[in-house]
């Protein structure tokens, strides 16, 4: 599938004659896909999660310390399978482009399966780093996937710290980032929203 790609400012770093990517600062920069996924897609992502069992969303530190203080939210677990292979196939193929275009990362796979979020009005994520200690210690680019079109809701913003730039709304966009980033969904006013949300884990920086 054809999809528009777009990155934060507007452009897309070119290796080799891009100012800004020699600079590294293209490894800070999140970046993804328009309509990377299409409604029927979406549709059949949230059915998916209907159909699994549904938790309190929790904010760990990679060691077993959880709690649920700084956000709220309800989510989903989702793994390959025979239903879900398709979902994880189409993100690798896009990662793979764009990481060897931007980020440049050493990845190795997905290692926790995926998690989709409902955020109700009021829901919220606090400002925090998708890395933390333990198995998290070693996620590299984390991914988010539009499951609701930005009009059916108010707020809900997935934004970065130091961007004045949000991430989009659009029905099945996709938006990656490096995992070191501080970012933060905003509180719902309005309506409810749905993400898929999973990391792709790589060896230590180096």
């Amino acid at each position: 599938m054809e999809y528009k790609p777009w990155v934060f400012k507007g452009r897309v770093p070119e290796p080799g004659r891009d100012k800004l990517f020699e600079s590294c600062d293209g490894l800070t920069i999140p970046t993804g896909g328009m309509g990377f996924f299409t409604a029927e897609e979406c549709t059949e992502i949230l059915n998916i999660h209907e159909r699994m069992p549904q938790r309190e969303a929790i904010t760990g530190n990679g060691l077993g310390q959880r709690t649920n203080e700084r956000r709220k939210s309800s989510l989903s677990e989702v793994y390959p399978d025979a239903s879900t292979n398709w979902i994880f196939e189409k993100l690798e193929s896009a990662l793979l482009q764009l990481n060897g275009q931007q980020y440049r990362f050493d990845v190795d796979g997905f290692f926790e399966g995926a998690q989709i979020y409902e955020y109700p009005q009021g829901g919220y994520l606090d400002w925090h780093m998708d890395i933390a200690r333990g198995y998290m210690s070693n996620r590299k680019l984390s991914i988010s996937v539009q499951l609701t079109d930005g009009a059916e809701y108010d707020g809900g913003d997935l934004e970065f710290m130091d961007f004045d730039e949000t991430g989009p709304r659009g029905l099945g966009d996709l938006i990656v980032f490096p995992s070191f980033l501080q970012h933060r969904v905003s509180r719902l006013t309005r309506g409810k929203r749905y993400a898929w949300v999973s990391w792709v884990h790589g060896p230590a920086y180096r």
